[in-house]
């Protein structure tokens, strides 16, 4: 219920490219700031072997676990694999949660229930 709503999970100031882990609705996400200056919010959770992105680093646009070093697109879709032998592709599967995330007020908000019902206001 109270999912459906825009959460503000940090001030913008504190937003950089070394991603942190923030805790809402007792569920961990990593906030991190992409190249282009966008902020961006996943699920701290790798779906390989459960490491905390949060204890990873930015490569390009992308998160990389420290575990396995599983690379992960702002989408949560994982597009690097180090372990997989040239040409084998990395399963469609392997993503992470990712979720609608804007800028206002000075913080960073977060969508985190329903994709289908996140709307955006923007401030004036």
């Amino acid at each position: 219920m109270l999912k459906n709503f825009w959460w503000p999970l940090d001030f913008s100031e504190k937003v950089t490219a070394k991603p942190i882990r923030v805790t809402a609705l007792m569920q961990e996400f990593v906030l991190y700031r992409l190249p282009d200056g966008r902020a961006q919010v996943l699920s701290d959770l790798c779906v390989h072997r459960g490491g905390a992105l949060s204890d990873g680093w930015l490569e390009g646009n992308c998160i990389v676990c420290p575990y396995h070093g599983w690379h992960f697109e702002a989408d949560g879709a994982c597009v690097k694999i180090p372990a997989n032998q040239p040409g084998v592709p990395v399963p469609k599967k392997a993503r992470v949660d990712a979720y609608p995330t804007v800028e206002n007020y000075g913080f960073v908000w977060a969508f985190l229930g329903d994709f289908d019902r996140a709307t955006v206001r923007r401030s004036r």
